[in-house]
């Protein structure tokens, strides 16, 4: 398993920032939708969405939109040095522990 995380901006905190101002005191949405990369006969390959796979966040600031980038980043990573079993045990157990208090 793999991971790369990639930016096309220089400055990555604009489109966040630009959405906070868009819409002053309301939460900025977020919508994370996985894609999967697929071969098309002939032409190479394209990445096409995982259909009925996705997840939105409302997020109150930028700030926490920029925390959010960053635990994906760690998650990621994790992910990837641990596989997603670990990771998925270790997080069961986090929410289990957060819903009992």
């Amino acid at each position: 398993m793999q991971s790369e995380f990639a930016r096309d901006l220089a400055d990555q905190n604009r489109p966040i920032e630009e959405a906070a101002r868009e819409r002053p005191g309301k939460a900025i949405r977020l919508r994370i939708h996985p894609q999967i990369f697929r071969l098309i006969e002939g032409k190479g390959g394209q990445y096409r969405a995982w259909r009925d796979v996705h997840w939105t966040l409302d997020l109150d600031t930028p700030a926490e939109a920029f925390s959010l980038r960053d635990a994906l980043r760690l998650f990621f990573k994790t992910v990837v040095a641990l596989g997603p079993d670990a990771v998925m045990t270790a997080l069961k157990g986090a929410t289990r522990k957060e819903d009992a208090a």
